[in-house]
């Protein structure tokens, strides 16, 4: 588990929020081999992200922020 600091705005309020990420293990969906990466501090229940490219678990919950 790595901890992770992301500062989000809501509606004007700059937030500063302290993240976990964690790694599960590679599965197959479909014949596409995927990575799972969960993010804790969002919320109650962890956020489950779906990759299947190579980047660092930073950069795969910054690309989904950003979108």
């Amino acid at each position: 588990i790595e901890k992770y600091t992301v500062e989000i705005d809501r509606e004007g309020y700059a937030e500063k929020l302290e993240l976990e990420l964690g790694e599960r293990a590679k599965v197959k969906i479909d014949d596409v081999l995927v990575r799972i990466v969960e993010v804790k501090g969002f919320g109650k229940k962890p956020m489950i992200l779906f990759t299947n490219t190579d980047k660092s678990k930073k950069e795969v919950l910054d690309i989904y922020l950003t979108r």
